[in-house]
C-alpha cells in the first residue's frame, strides 16, 4: 500500500506503481559498512518504493541529472534508535544521491529526508502538515520545469519544515511562519548563518551559567542579547 503521506504527494492512480522493496535489494547496496547488513535485517520490518519519471508523469520531463526520482517508504522496528535511523538514512542517501525522497516510520513517528550535494536534510512529519509544505510537496501543484526542479522544491520544503519544528527557534520567535526558499542554493547560506548563531547562543548560555564575575556576566549577557536579536531578525526577514 502507498503510505498516507505519499498519497498527498502523488495522484491516486499512482498506487498501482508502488512495489515492495525487498531486504535482499537493500543488502546489495554498494556502500555497506560493517554492521549494516545486520542493521537492515533486524531493524527494517517492511519497505516499498515508487519512481517518478517522465514515462509515468509526462507533465514533468526528466533532467540531465535527474532522470527519475525514487520514493522509498520503510517501516522500522519501534525500538529503532536515533543512531540506527540516521545510519539507514546515511546509507540510502549515499547509495542513491540527490534523487531519493525517503520516508521512515518508527512507531508512531515519521521522518522525511532528502539530499542535496553533501548535505542531507531530515525532518519529522507532524500529524497536521502545514498547508504550504503540503502544497510544495504535491507533484500536481505548479509546473516544475523538470524532475530536478521538483526535487529541489522538495528540498526547500523540507528545510522550511525543519525550521518550523526547531524548538530553540520557536522559543525565540513563537510566531515564526513557514519560510519559503527559492532554491537549495539560497537555503544553504541562510541555514549556515543561522546554525552558527545558534551555536554561538548555546555557548553564551553555557558560559553565563558558570560565570561568577559580575562584570564578565554583564558582557556575556549583552552578547547573548545581541545574538538573540540577530537570530530573530534573520528569521523575521523575508527570504
Amino acid at each position: 500500500m502507498m503510505p498516507e503521506f505519499f498519497q498527498t504527494v502523488l495522484p491516486p492512480e499512482w498506487e498501482q506503481y508502488v512495489t515492495p522493496l525487498p531486504k535482499a535489494v537493500l543488502l546489495e547496496l554498494p556502500n555497506l559498512k560493517r554492521g549494516d547488513k545486520k542493521l537492515i535485517t533486524e531493524v527494517i520490518l517492511q519497505a516499498s518504493m515508487t519512481v517518478v519519471n517522465d514515462d509515468l508523469w509526462p507533465a514533468i520531463p526528466a533532467a540531465t541529472d535527474a532522470e527519475e526520482l525514487q520514493m522509498f517508504s520503510i517501516e522500522l522496528q519501534a525500538t529503532c534508535t536515533t543512531a540506527q535511523r540516521k545510519r539507514l538514512q546515511e546509507l540510502l542517501h549515499g547509495a542513491l544521491p540527490h534523487t531519493l525522497l525517503l520516508l521512515l516510520h518508527v512507531g508512531a513517528n515519521r521522518y522525511l529526508s532528502a539530499r542535496h550535494g553533501e548535505c542531507s536534510i531530515c525532518s519529522p512529519l507532524p500529524d497536521a502538515l502545514p498547508q504550504e509544505f503540503a502544497q510544495a510537496m504535491n507533484i500536481r501543484h505548479g509546473a516544475p520545469a523538470n524532475l530536478r526542479a521538483l526535487y529541489n522544491r522538495w528540498l526547500c520544503a523540507l528545510h522550511s519544515l525543519s525550521l518550523l519544528q526547531h524548538e530553540k527557534l520557536l522559543q525565540l520567535v513563537p510566531t515564526m511562519g513557514f519560510r519559503p526558499f527559492a532554491s537549495p542554493e539560497q537555503a544553504a547560506p541562510f541555514l549556515k548563518q543561522l546554525n552558527a548563531l545558534l551555536r554561538e547562543l548555546a555557548t553564551l548560555d553555557a558560559a553565563l551559567k558558570t560565570c561568577r564575575m559580575p562584570g564578565k556576566r554583564v558582557e556575556l549577557a549583552n552578547r547573548r542579547h545581541a545574538t538573540r536579536q540577530l537570530i530573530i531578525s534573520l528569521i523575521s526577514t523575508p527570504s
